[in-house]
């Protein structure tokens, strides 16, 4: 998700801005709040929020991998977010 969106979206103050939150609440960063926790631990589909303030990273994407029968994976698959700038 783009910068403070999504429902752990971190939030800003001046400027600062916080970590994004998913599996647990995201950093605080001089009076900005950290994203709430949302999101399953055991099975992680939901996109990942954005960080807070202008400069905050943006947060990852989902990958659901349905197969049946013997799957091969040669190549990396990821769905990264990124950091603060």
């Amino acid at each position: 998700m783009p910068r403070s969106l999504g429902p752990g979206a971190g939030t800003a103050t001046s400027n600062r801005g916080s970590g994004a939150g998913y599996g647990e609440t995201g950093n605080i960063s001089t009076g900005a709040v950290g994203g709430s926790t949302y999101g399953s631990p055991i099975e992680p589909i939901d996109l990942g929020s954005g960080g807070g303030n202008t400069q905050g990273g943006v947060g990852g994407g989902a990958v659901k991998i349905s197969a049946s029968g013997t799957t091969a994976i040669n190549r990396s698959i990821s769905a990264n977010g990124s950091s603060a700038s």
